[in-house]
């Protein structure tokens, strides 16, 4: 719950035009958003949050679908680690990139293959 708190806290900040100074979508030197790091620690608070933000037309201010330096998006990793909740945002935010993992699979490669493995 802290972390939302935090969230919505650093979503107020604006500059003196009115502008938000943070930046949702601003990657790491690995390219790993906000989002995604929501999604790994399963923060489903935060993901709703960020679902919630919006523009003056209705558009989703955090995307969702922006992946990783290794091709690796938020919902990629919702499914691997079964935040089901999570899932089901992402896709009624419009989430639709599954991404790849760092070996080019897809989410139902990798599963086939593992499932293989067992």
């Amino acid at each position: 719950k802290g972390h939302s708190r935090i969230i919505e806290f650093l979503a107020t900040l604006t500059d003196s035009d009115g502008k938000r100074i943070v930046d949702f979508n601003q990657p790491d030197n690995e390219g790993v958003t906000p989002a995604a790091v929501a999604t790994d620690e399963g923060q489903i608070d935060v993901i709703r949050y960020f679902a919630s933000l919006r523009d003056d037309e209705g558009r989703l201010l955090v995307d969702f679908n922006k992946a990783d330096n290794t091709g690796i998006t938020p919902i990629f990793v919702a499914i691997k680690k079964e935040h089901i909740e999570i899932v089901r945002i992402l896709i009624e935010s419009g989430c639709i990139d599954m991404g790849r993992e760092f070996n080019g699979l897809t989410l139902t490669e990798s599963a086939e293959e593992t499932k293989n493995e067992v």
